[in-house]
């Protein structure tokens, strides 16, 4: 019998520390019977993919589609010797629209039993924290209105429907209030994988990817042609400056990712003293050869490009 763990969050409450110690614990999870989905781990900052998929969402030039992404699943699913599987993404945490229903039900399907876990934050204490962290992005402006701010998260205290909705799908909610605990880690593996938390994580801050790196990750994974690629990840490189410098966010990017980010910069750095310069060597990042001929195409193409859209990116 194949039983699917959900857990759906909700947002600020520890859900990168629950992946991250996950990952940390990986022996003592699949000793307890579960194997956490190599297609959307946290680590690799594919973790909302199927959420995005569920949505049938655009971001970053990239169209996702949930057949793509299920038959992905399916097959690792239906590979995998262990009977549990966990998926982590607090980007399911919301009240799903007929569409999405469908597609929750279809990927419930692939399981004979769907519990889902989501831990409630006090509302106060929720807003506080997500707007320090919208503060801290230079990227996300909400935090600059905060009437806007409030009108953007809201659906992220819809507790009630949120339970009632994957209720309905036939999914077993279990709910947890995180101020009940020290070390939500620690209780999401006694109380919900009842497996031992072996290794703590030590990491308390929240380094995932922030809404740049996002957009970088799937401008990269997009099927749009060569020159608007390049474009939309020097737009979002010029926001994710900071986070460049950090190994951890850089280790986020699989190695073909990677590549593609060196080869942008290659070309970059060649003609654009405004272009952000960082020794992407020193974080894992190889520099690859331009041939001319490409830096030839890539400086005639922005040759042609409207100069006030080349210096609102790069500007």
């Amino acid at each position: 019998m194949k039983e699917l763990l959900l857990h759906i969050g909700a947002p600020k409450t520890g859900t990168s520390h629950i992946q991250r110690s996950i990952i940390l614990n990986e022996n003592s999870v699949s000793r307890g019977g579960y194997h956490y989905l190599d297609n959307l781990r946290w680590h690799d900052g594919a973790h909302h993919l199927i959420s995005f998929a569920i949505r049938e969402a655009k971001y970053g030039g990239a169209a996702f589609s949930f057949k793509k992404e299920f038959a992905k699943l399916k097959k690792e699913v239906e590979k995998t010797k262990n009977n549990k599987f966990i998926i982590s993404t607090e980007l399911l945490f919301f009240t799903p629209n007929e569409k999405e229903q469908d597609r929750l039900k279809q990927l419930f399907s692939l399981f004979d039993k769907v519990k889902v876990v989501v831990f409630f934050r006090e509302p106060v204490a929720f807003l506080n924290s997500l707007f320090k962290q919208m503060i801290r992005d230079p990227s996300d402006k909400s935090a600059e209105q905060p009437l806007n701010f409030i009108t953007r998260v809201a659906h992220n205290l819809d507790y009630k429907g949120v339970i009632e909705a994957y209720s309905h799908l036939g999914g077993e909610v279990s709910s947890f209030l995180y101020e009940d605990y020290d070390d939500v880690s620690e209780a999401f593996f006694t109380q919900v994988l009842d497996v031992p938390l072996l290794k703590v994580n030590k990491q308390k801050a929240n380094i995932s990817l922030d809404g740049a790196g996002l957009k970088i990750k799937y401008a990269l994974n997009s099927q749009v042609e060569e020159f608007e690629l390049n474009v939309q990840l020097a737009e979002a490189i010029k926001y994710f400056q900071v986070s460049l410098n950090n190994k951890t966010n850089i280790d986020m990017f699989n190695d073909k990712e990677k590549k593609a980010i060196a080869h942008v910069y290659n070309q970059f750095n060649g003609f654009s003293d405004a272009f952000p310069k960082v020794n992407m060597s020193q974080r894992g990042i190889p520099f690859l050869p331009v041939s001319s001929e490409m830096m030839d195409r890539f400086k005639n193409w922005l040759a042609d490009y409207n100069n006030n859209l080349h210096q609102n990116i790069f500007g």
